[in-house]
């Protein structure tokens, strides 16, 4: 009889057994009430208890189940442990539509399993009364069965969705400040984009007036240029070397200017004199050089260029018994300096060098048959010079210069 009444005693207990599911556990890290799904533990166990709610869940809405929410955690941390399962218990409400009524919810200070930081979630049979703690007293180590104070439970998700309303409108303060900070950022870029709009088209405005301005200059200088040629006051001019009339050379040249710095030139010089009926004495000659020089600097006084020369020679001198009759040809570069001297005349100082090829026959002159005769002193003589072609002191009469 014993072992009966025992039996019926215990009914109860096995079919609230039954109806108790296997605990589901989550773990936290210490301090810290996130709940995260982020660890694979977390996420496993609440795929499966998700699979036993959708099991269960008639049971949930007839009420004859209840989801029981246990909080653990280290002492002095209840409100810490409270926020925990009002994480998680938040989690299953909004994953499966689920209300206040659908839990029970207890804290405490203690270790499950011997694990702290830890909420355990489970579905049983709703229970007939609960064990009740007042909000206001914080147990230094509460030990309760599954049983929880239903009041309690509602305060706590009341605070929960308090906490959740801070939460949201938190983030919609967040996502106004960042909506704000997104509109000043666009309207910054704006502003930028159309500065660096305006200043590309100033850029290009005054590279265009720059331009212009450039093209304007190369036409101005080139109408100048056509203008100095036609008004310059010496295009034209007449020269003649000093130098040669020292030998009793007549010599005339003449210089064309094409443009302000290039000049050519043509010069010639002739000879035709002997002294005495012997002829002990004389130099008959002729000699053409022609000239391109460039002119340098701006006013143009510096110049250099290249020559070609050619002439005849007939030429004995009273210190020497032999003379000398024959041709030349040759070329070579020339620079010198023009000094100015007044409106029309210019003094020019030059030096040449290159090189000239001469061939010329020896003889020596018998006067004693009375005539004069020349006799051959020697066989033909080809000879290559390296050296001074040149010398000029020059003055030069700018045909132009009086006209304006």
């Amino acid at each position: 009889m014993k072992k009966i009444i025992i039996l019926l005693a215990c009914l109860p207990l096995l079919a609230q057994a039954q109806n108790r599911s296997k605990s589901s556990v989550y773990t936290f890290k210490a301090g810290d009430d996130m709940f995260s799904l982020e660890d694979e533990s977390n996420r496993a166990e609440a795929r499966k208890f998700l699979e036993v709610i959708d099991e269960r869940k008639s049971g949930l809405e007839d009420g004859s189940l209840v989801i029981f929410v246990r909080g653990y955690g280290e002492k002095n941390t209840l409100q810490l442990i409270k926020t925990r399962s009002n994480r998680v218990k938040t989690y299953f409400i909004e994953k499966k539509g689920l209300t206040e009524e659908h839990f029970s919810t207890y804290n405490r200070y203690a270790e499950y399993k011997g694990m702290a930081n830890v909420v355990v979630v489970y579905i049983g049979n709703r229970p007939a009364n609960s064990v009740y703690t007042p909000k206001n007293v914080e147990p230094q180590y509460v030990v309760a069965g599954d049983d929880a104070d239903k009041a309690a439970a509602e305060q706590a998700a009341r605070d929960a969705a308090a906490r959740q309303a801070a939460a949201d409108k938190a983030a919609r303060d967040a996502a106004a400040r960042q909506a704000a900070a997104d509109k000043a950022a666009r309207d910054a870029a704006d502003r930028a984009a159309k500065e660096a709009a305006e200043k590309a088209a100033r850029d290009e405005a005054a590279a265009r007036a720059a331009a212009d301005r450039a093209a304007q200059q190369v036409a101005d200088n080139a109408a100048k240029s056509v203008k100095a040629v036609s008004d310059r006051n010496d295009m034209f001019s007449l020269r003649t070397n000093l130098l040669f009339w020292l030998a009793l050379s007549p010599n005339l040249g003449v210089e064309y200017k094409p443009t302000p710095k290039l000049g050519i030139v043509v010069d010639g010089a002739v000879s035709m004199w002997a002294f005495n009926h012997q002829i002990s004495h004389n130099n008959h000659m002729w000699m053409v050089r022609p000239q391109v020089r460039y002119y340098f600097a701006d006013n143009r006084r510096w110049f250099l260029g290249g020559d070609f020369h050619v002439g005849k020679f007939d030429t004995k001198l009273w210190l020497t018994e032999i003379g000398r009759k024959g041709k030349y040809i040759g070329a070579g570069a020339i620079g010198g300096y023009k000094m100015p001297l007044g409106r029309s005349f210019e003094m020019e100082f030059g030096l040449g060098l290159g090189y000239t090829h001469f061939e010329y026959d020896r003889y020596k002159l018998d006067w004693s048959s009375g005539q004069t005769v020349r006799v051959p002193a020697g066989h033909r003589s080809n000879k290559n010079w390296y050296g001074p072609t040149q010398a000029e002191v020059t003055l030069i009469w700018d045909i132009c210069g009086g006209k304006k």
